[in-house]
């Protein structure tokens, strides 16, 4: 695909364009960056305002986590993890999309360069989270993704958000996007052994990513049999999960509350 006709896809030109723009009209910028080569150096500077506005965001969610455990029966979080992608792995993104290999094309087409993972234990924490995290007033919602309302052929099942982060220094503001993934514990377990055999497979990062274009079936040395067999796990897992949530909901007196403080105790202290 020609380069130039890919880029017309980019970020910027989303249908949400023109909130963004208002959003940042009022002296922020969306965190143009000048084309330069990728050495260790530049690439350490370009992740610089990646990871401020990733700070933020972790920092956000950590208030999340400590207001649920303070003021509810139950956390709605189990744990967050957080990265800035690779510099390799920017480059072999920006080389599939047919975008050139610079600072300037990967801070305006990817958005996923800056990462959060977060954990919950059911369903109905993960859309409580994703509520909050995206209905800061400060934030821009750049796009999102339901896989658990609609999961992939995969199985694959998880929420994502990618939303502008403003991140401010000495003399202007910048809008930064973070991709946010959100999911259940049983959804996090299948989604990183799909992830482990599919995605990295032998050979390294890359190598195995035809598994997230096309499914896992399409992994080298993942026969179909296979890839129904996971299709089935992630089948199971999502019937374990409202099988224990119910369970729990049970020992909260009939009410569905989410967590007992039963569970409470002999769980989550262990983590």
């Amino acid at each position: 695909m020609n380069a130039k006709m890919e880029k017309s896809g980019g970020w910027r030109n989303m249908a949400n364009r023109a909130a963004w723009q208002e959003e940042t009209s009022g002296g922020g910028k969306r965190g143009e960056q000048v084309a330069f080569d990728f050495d260790r150096g530049s690439y350490e500077e370009f992740c610089r305002p990646y990871r401020e506005a990733l700070a933020q965001v972790k920092m956000w969610a950590d208030i999340l986590d400590e207001d649920s455990r303070c003021t509810m029966e139950y956390p709605l979080i189990h744990h967050v993890e957080c990265r800035i992608k690779k510099e390799e792995s920017v480059r072999e993104k920006l080389r599939r999309k047919g975008l050139e290999e610079t600072l300037e094309d990967a801070g305006n087409y990817l958005t996923d360069i800056a990462g959060l993972r977060v954990i919950c234990y059911f369903i109905p924490d993960v859309y409580q989270v994703a509520d909050a995290l995206g209905r800061r007033p400060e934030v821009v919602r750049i796009k999102e993704h339901d896989y658990i309302a609609h999961p992939k052929a995969s199985g694959y099942r998880s929420r994502h958000l990618v939303l502008g982060i403003p991140v401010c220094h000495m003399t202007e503001k910048s809008y930064y996007p973070v991709e946010i993934q959100l999911r259940t514990l049983a959804m996090d377990f299948w989604a990183s052994m799909e992830h482990r055999i599919c995605y990295k497979g032998k050979g390294g990062a890359g190598q195995g990513k035809l598994a997230g274009q096309q499914g896992l079936t399409s992994c080298a040395g993942v026969q179909e049999e296979s890839g129904e067999r996971f299709r089935r796990y992630a089948r199971e897992l999502a019937a374990m999960e409202e099988y224990m949530k119910g369970c729990l909901a049970k020992a909260d007196g009939g009410q569905d509350t989410g967590f007992s403080k039963i569970f409470h105790g002999n769980f989550t202290e262990k983590t």
